[in-house]
């Protein structure tokens, strides 16, 4: 990571470090949102129209911002490149296949 955010700061490009911290990142932010919902049980269910709604109180309520992160960290391995295009760039700059 320190070599990506040293060749920005020095006027260059992210380079290939990039691509593999975009996958890493968003592979540990998927796996640590499912083990909050694991943990969070039948809360984390979703029993309202939204994660948002008011009815979404008592012992339950804790669960809501968790749920949205959890969709939220889904997205995340498709914007900014998706996964799949990210390992194609690792594929062929770094291991030359």
């Amino acid at each position: 990571m320190l070599r990506v955010l040293t060749a920005v700061r020095d006027g260059g490009t992210p380079g290939n470090e990039a691509s593999i911290l975009k996958i890493m990142a968003t592979d540990l932010a998927q796996e640590i949102t499912t083990l909050f919902l694991e943990a969070a049980a039948e809360h984390g269910n979703r029993k309202f129209a939204d994660s948002v709604s008011p009815e979404w109180t008592g012992d339950a309520a804790f669960a809501a911002p968790g749920v949205a992160n959890y969709f939220g960290t889904r997205a995340q391995s498709i914007y900014g490149g998706t996964n799949e295009i990210q390992r194609n760039i690792i594929a062929k700059r770094v291991l030359g296949l």
